[in-house]
């Protein structure tokens, strides 16, 4: 998703999948009934040891709560991750800190590619990096947020790095 936000700077952030919002609410409304089902059957089955059992018993519904507070919290990872590129450079905020900016006389490649991680235990998972490679300098290679709530695909990063090379003079 692309949005100009000037008639020079062009600006990318993650697209959201249209049915975000509702699965959202959805995870929180069932994290919040399973954890309540639970205080409940922990309360009545604890409830004839005294109230300190009952209390005791409570531990595990917040952690069935901070389970799910976590889960929640991975649908707003990338808000705050947005590409911008004005012509003269090519600019990535990856949160709150200061982007990382590389002039476009200074890009020999950049590519939006699906690279794959074997893990320790054998597990193997892919993600899209966003890679550009630089004449003075490391190359930047940067994790494209797909996250819970995000719809990009294989479509949207061939699109990304076209209109990317497009704007930073390398196609």
């Amino acid at each position: 998703m692309s949005t100009p936000s000037s008639a020079t700077v062009w600006e990318w952030r993650p697209p959201r999948h249209p049915n975000r919002a509702r699965n959202r609410t959805r995870l929180r409304l069932g994290f919040g009934v399973f954890a309540l089902l639970v205080a409940v059957g922990a309360a009545v089955s604890s409830w004839s040891d005294g109230f300190v059992a009952v209390a005791a018993s409570m531990f595990v519904p917040v952690l069935i709560l901070l389970v799910g507070f976590a889960i929640d919290r991975v649908y707003d990872a990338g808000n705050n991750f947005v590409i911008q590129a004005d012509g003269a450079s090519l600019s990535v905020r990856r949160g709150r800190g200061a982007p990382t900016v590389i002039p476009v006389g200074d890009l020999v490649d950049l590519r939006v590619a699906r690279q794959s991680h074997t893990g320790p235990n054998g597990t193997v998972s892919s993600s899209f990096h966003l890679v550009a490679d630089r004449r003075s300098g490391p190359a930047l290679d940067v994790i494209l947020p797909t996250f819970l709530g995000s719809s990009f695909t294989s479509d949207d990063a061939i699109a990304l790095e076209a209109e990317l090379r497009r704007r930073c003079r390398l196609a």
